[in-house]
């Protein structure tokens, strides 16, 4: 949320950006993303540094976005998902485990000092994939 201009650096593929207690960390602004941003910063039409405004072009709030993905997950029926933004983070760090990225980098990208959130995320993750194996093999039908 805090992201502003200034925090994009388009040259060198990389973003700026502060986690908990104003830490900084640079992570990588892959081209998908650049576009993306780029058609979102013509579209808020704002001189203003922050980059996330809402259509009154005033800078978001955390609340106000936890408000609308909250109203997305409810559409989308997943009423019962708590913690709406923190399953962002949470399926980055489980996608990236699956695809192999090494741990050390998942890690930097998400601010971690050490791997114990990586390891409740892939555990978790893990007895998602199990409790889902698991369904399937019940319910197959006629044994296979």
């Amino acid at each position: 949320m805090g992201l502003t201009t200034s925090s994009l650096d388009f040259d060198h593929n990389l973003i700026r950006v502060y986690g908990k207690g104003q830490k900084e960390r640079t992570v990588p602004f892959l081209q998908p993303a650049q576009k993306a941003t780029l058609r979102w910063m013509m579209v808020r039409d704002s001189d203003r540094p922050e980059l996330w405004l809402t259509d009154d072009g005033t800078p978001m709030t955390h609340n106000a976005l936890g408000l609308d993905l909250r109203r997305m997950f409810d559409r989308a029926g997943l009423q019962n998902v708590r913690d709406v933004c923190h399953v962002f983070r949470r399926t980055f760090a489980a996608n990236a485990e699956r695809q192999g990225i090494p741990r050390p980098y998942i890690q930097a990208i998400c601010g971690w000092e050490d791997s114990q959130m990586l390891d409740r995320y892939v555990a978790a993750m893990q007895a998602e994939g199990q409790a889902i194996q698991e369904f399937k093999e019940k319910f197959k039908p006629f044994g296979g």
